[in-house]
Protein backbone atom coordinates (compact mmCIF):
# COMPACT_ATOMS: atom_id res chain seq x y z
CA UNK A 1 0.00 0.00 0.00
CA UNK A 2 1.56 2.96 -1.00
CA UNK A 3 1.42 6.10 -3.61
CA UNK A 4 -1.88 5.16 -5.39
CA UNK A 5 -3.82 4.19 -1.75
CA UNK A 6 -2.27 7.66 -0.46
CA UNK A 7 -3.71 9.43 -3.56
CA UNK A 8 -6.85 7.82 -2.99
CA UNK A 9 -7.22 8.86 0.16
CA UNK A 10 -5.78 12.46 -0.58
CA UNK A 11 -9.05 12.44 -3.56
CA UNK A 12 -11.80 11.85 -0.92
CA UNK A 13 -10.57 14.22 1.30
CA UNK A 14 -9.79 16.89 -0.74
CA UNK A 15 -11.49 17.47 -3.85
CA UNK A 16 -10.65 20.64 -4.52
CA UNK A 17 -7.09 19.45 -5.72
CA UNK A 18 -6.73 17.65 -9.18
CA UNK A 19 -5.07 14.19 -8.25
CA UNK A 20 -3.41 11.99 -10.76
CA UNK A 21 -1.95 8.89 -10.48
CA UNK A 22 0.50 9.16 -13.31
CA UNK A 23 0.87 7.77 -16.91
CA UNK A 24 3.47 4.62 -15.57
CA UNK A 25 1.19 2.01 -14.96
CA UNK A 26 -1.31 1.94 -18.14
CA UNK A 27 1.83 2.59 -20.25
CA UNK A 28 3.93 -0.69 -18.89
CA UNK A 29 0.44 -2.28 -19.35
CA UNK A 30 0.03 -1.22 -23.24
CA UNK A 31 3.63 -1.86 -23.57
CA UNK A 32 3.79 -5.45 -21.99
CA UNK A 33 0.67 -6.04 -24.52
CA UNK A 34 2.63 -4.57 -27.64
CA UNK A 35 5.40 -6.02 -26.74
CA UNK A 36 7.39 -3.14 -26.62
CA UNK A 37 11.31 -2.42 -26.46
CA UNK A 38 11.72 -1.17 -22.58
CA UNK A 39 13.48 2.18 -24.51
CA UNK A 40 10.61 2.31 -26.47
CA UNK A 41 8.48 2.13 -23.19
CA UNK A 42 10.66 4.99 -21.25
CA UNK A 43 10.39 7.14 -24.23
CA UNK A 44 6.43 6.81 -23.98
CA UNK A 45 6.38 7.28 -20.19
CA UNK A 46 8.89 10.04 -19.81
CA UNK A 47 7.16 12.21 -23.07
CA UNK A 48 3.78 11.95 -21.46
CA UNK A 49 5.17 12.48 -17.82
CA UNK A 50 6.97 15.87 -19.44
CA UNK A 51 4.05 17.24 -20.87
CA UNK A 52 1.87 16.56 -17.59
CA UNK A 53 4.26 18.23 -15.54
CA UNK A 54 4.64 21.23 -17.46
CA UNK A 55 1.35 21.65 -18.52
CA UNK A 56 0.09 21.39 -15.13
CA UNK A 57 2.95 23.25 -13.59
CA UNK A 58 1.34 26.45 -12.66
CA UNK A 59 -1.70 24.67 -11.19
CA UNK A 60 -1.91 25.51 -7.44
CA UNK A 61 -4.13 22.86 -6.23
CA UNK A 62 -2.01 19.47 -7.97
CA UNK A 63 -0.85 16.09 -7.11
CA UNK A 64 0.43 13.64 -9.13
CA UNK A 65 1.98 10.40 -7.83
CA UNK A 66 4.80 10.96 -10.82
CA UNK A 67 6.84 14.16 -11.88
CA UNK A 68 9.30 14.51 -14.45
CA UNK A 69 11.89 13.75 -12.05
CA UNK A 70 10.94 9.96 -12.17
CA UNK A 71 11.82 9.10 -15.58
CA UNK A 72 14.89 11.35 -15.79
CA UNK A 73 15.71 9.29 -12.86
CA UNK A 74 14.49 6.07 -14.07
CA UNK A 75 16.02 6.66 -17.72
CA UNK A 76 19.66 6.88 -16.05
CA UNK A 77 18.96 4.27 -13.88
CA UNK A 78 18.23 2.46 -16.83
CA UNK A 79 21.04 3.31 -19.14
CA UNK A 80 19.18 5.32 -21.33
CA UNK A 81 21.01 8.55 -20.71
CA UNK A 82 20.14 10.16 -24.09
CA UNK A 83 16.26 9.96 -23.08
CA UNK A 84 17.69 10.89 -19.10
CA UNK A 85 19.81 14.36 -20.63
CA UNK A 86 16.72 15.13 -22.70
CA UNK A 87 13.87 14.98 -19.89
CA UNK A 88 16.60 17.07 -17.73
CA UNK A 89 16.66 19.52 -19.95
CA UNK A 90 12.84 19.48 -19.96
CA UNK A 91 13.26 19.86 -16.35
CA UNK A 92 15.88 22.77 -16.42
CA UNK A 93 14.00 25.23 -18.32
CA UNK A 94 11.23 24.85 -16.21
CA UNK A 95 13.29 25.05 -13.09
CA UNK A 96 12.46 28.41 -11.78
CA UNK A 97 8.47 27.16 -11.80
CA UNK A 98 9.57 23.38 -10.73
CA UNK A 99 10.99 24.91 -7.76
CA UNK A 100 7.86 26.75 -6.52
CA UNK A 101 5.77 23.24 -6.66
CA UNK A 102 6.15 21.05 -3.40
CA UNK A 103 7.51 17.68 -3.60
CA UNK A 104 6.23 14.67 -1.31
CA UNK A 105 8.76 11.81 -1.36
CA UNK A 106 7.92 8.57 0.05
CA UNK A 107 10.90 6.10 1.02
CA UNK A 108 10.62 2.61 0.56
CA UNK A 109 9.69 0.86 3.69
CA UNK A 110 8.07 -2.24 2.75
CA UNK A 111 8.41 -5.19 -0.23
CA UNK A 112 7.25 -4.45 -3.74
CA UNK A 113 3.75 -6.02 -4.63
CA UNK A 114 4.25 -8.17 -7.71
CA UNK A 115 2.23 -7.39 -9.86
CA UNK A 116 3.70 -8.08 -13.08
CA UNK A 117 4.06 -4.58 -14.16
CA UNK A 118 5.91 -3.02 -11.17
CA UNK A 119 9.92 -3.16 -11.16
CA UNK A 120 10.66 -6.19 -8.59
CA UNK A 121 13.82 -5.78 -8.30
CA UNK A 122 14.79 -4.80 -4.53
CA UNK A 123 18.66 -3.40 -5.84
CA UNK A 124 17.11 -1.63 -8.93
CA UNK A 125 14.41 0.14 -6.52
CA UNK A 126 17.10 1.00 -4.07
CA UNK A 127 19.36 2.80 -6.61
CA UNK A 128 16.48 4.09 -8.48
CA UNK A 129 15.54 5.72 -4.50
CA UNK A 130 19.91 6.73 -4.43
CA UNK A 131 19.29 8.81 -7.49
CA UNK A 132 16.07 10.47 -6.92
CA UNK A 133 17.26 11.78 -3.79
CA UNK A 134 20.83 12.63 -5.59
CA UNK A 135 18.58 14.50 -8.26
CA UNK A 136 16.57 16.14 -5.68
CA UNK A 137 19.86 17.20 -3.52
CA UNK A 138 21.83 17.98 -6.99
CA UNK A 139 18.94 21.19 -7.64
CA UNK A 140 18.30 21.89 -4.38
CA UNK A 141 14.92 20.97 -4.29
CA UNK A 142 12.89 21.08 -0.86
CA UNK A 143 11.07 17.93 -0.69
CA UNK A 144 8.62 16.47 2.59
CA UNK A 145 9.14 13.38 3.40
CA UNK A 146 6.33 10.90 3.64
CA UNK A 147 6.72 7.67 5.65
CA UNK A 148 4.96 4.73 7.89
CA UNK A 149 2.32 3.33 7.59
CA UNK A 150 -0.40 4.86 5.08
CA UNK A 151 -2.73 6.45 7.30
CA UNK A 152 0.35 8.05 9.03
CA UNK A 153 1.58 9.35 5.03
CA UNK A 154 -2.20 10.72 5.10
CA UNK A 155 -2.18 13.02 8.29
CA UNK A 156 1.29 14.19 7.05
CA UNK A 157 0.32 15.34 3.75
CA UNK A 158 -3.34 16.80 4.82
CA UNK A 159 -1.15 18.75 7.56
CA UNK A 160 1.30 19.94 4.75
CA UNK A 161 -1.96 20.86 1.97
CA UNK A 162 -4.09 22.54 4.71
CA UNK A 163 -0.64 24.95 5.32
Amino acid sequence: MGKSTLMKLVQKHFPEYYCTDGFSRPLREASIKLGLLPLQEQILIGELTAWSWTSNLTRKKYLSTRSIIDPIVYSAVLGYESESKRLEKIWQDNLDMAREARYFYIPIEFPVEDDGVRFTDEKFRKEVDIQLINFLNKYDIRYFVLNGPVEQRFDRISFLLKA
